[in-house]
């Protein structure tokens, strides 16, 4: 977020006042009465970590399959439950557990990781986004795959111009209380904190 813009139009207090992305999550999902995370870290979750575990416990788990299937028995007992991982190599082995939280009607948060849109150009991040069968770099290979399971799966995209306001903890809400509301699963890849 560029506070410059804030600072000059509206006062270093108000700038100040202004919650980041990282507390605005931690607020949506305490009010979603959400009290842990189950997850392993990873490069692109490092930030997600830091902010998340000031409030919530977040448990780490042996691997993401793990994390995931322990967030879909989380949904079913406390009607919400939240998997994290990092980018593409953690979000793709929660697949079956999102296939099972589709099946059951399961309220999960698949939350992951991503690189900053300052780390996305024509340079292969790692072989993640860059396999040896093809040429072409895929930076949106696990929004496909949860896509491809039926389920809402989103990119939160910070602020795109100084004049325009980052949009992306209302999005990250609109994205809970969907899930919530309608019991179905959502995945959300976060680029920043």
């Amino acid at each position: 977020m560029n506070m410059d813009f804030y600072i000059e139009n509206f006062g270093e207090d108000y700038a100040n006042s202004l919650p980041t992305l990282g507390q605005a999550m931690v607020e949506i999902l305490a009010f979603f009465n959400n009290q842990r995370i189950y997850g392993v870290g990873g490069d692109y979750a490092a930030n997600l970590i830091a902010a998340l575990e000031t409030h919530f416990d977040v448990c780490p788990s042996s691997n993401e399959m793990h994390a995931a299937f322990t967030a879909c028995g989380q949904a079913e007992v406390e009607n919400i439950g939240v998997c994290l991982s990092t980018y593409t190599v953690g979000s793709l082995p929660c697949t079956s557990a999102a296939a099972l939280a589709v099946a059951e009607n399961l309220p999960v948060i698949f939350l992951s990781g991503a690189p900053g849109e300052n780390e996305i150009n024509h340079v292969a991040l790692h072989h993640t986004v860059n396999s040896c069968s093809t040429w072409q770099t895929e930076y949106d290979a696990a929004l496909g795959c949860f896509k491809a399971l039926g389920i809402r799966a989103e990119r939160l995209q910070g602020q795109r111009s100084a004049a325009q306001p980052n949009m992306a903890a209302e999005q990250f809400f609109r994205l809970i209380a969907h899930a919530y509301l309608n019991k179905q699963p959502v995945f959300i890849e976060n680029r920043e904190i």
